[in-house]
């Protein structure tokens, strides 16, 4: 099953990397290193990450890896990887 990186997700990852750098190169380049890596998982194991708790949606899942979410679809045909957000990154409104 392929994998595929959104945009947003994309972006995502570029910006994680950027506040890391900040602090350590070397830390940002393991971290998004680890964050990538876990998502090959994704193309033999699609429905491996947890349904997403904010939501009732059995196919839109999550990988945890640190302090992060590997946001995610499942599709038939694909695996899309939506977002990398912080763990204490919120997806719900507020009310």
């Amino acid at each position: 099953m392929n994998v595929i990186w959104s945009d947003r997700a994309n972006t995502d990852l570029r910006q994680i990397f950027e506040r890391r750098e900040e602090l350590s190169p070397e830390s940002a380049t393991r971290l998004v290193d680890a964050i990538t890596t876990r998502t090959h998982q994704l193309a033999a194991f699609p429905d491996s990450g947890r349904m997403m708790p904010e939501f009732e949606n059995r196919y839109l899942r999550e990988l945890i890896e640190g302090d992060y979410r590997i946001i995610y679809e499942r599709f038939p045909d694909r695996v899309e990887i939506v977002s990398v957000a912080h763990g204490k990154q919120s997806f719900l409104s507020p009310d």
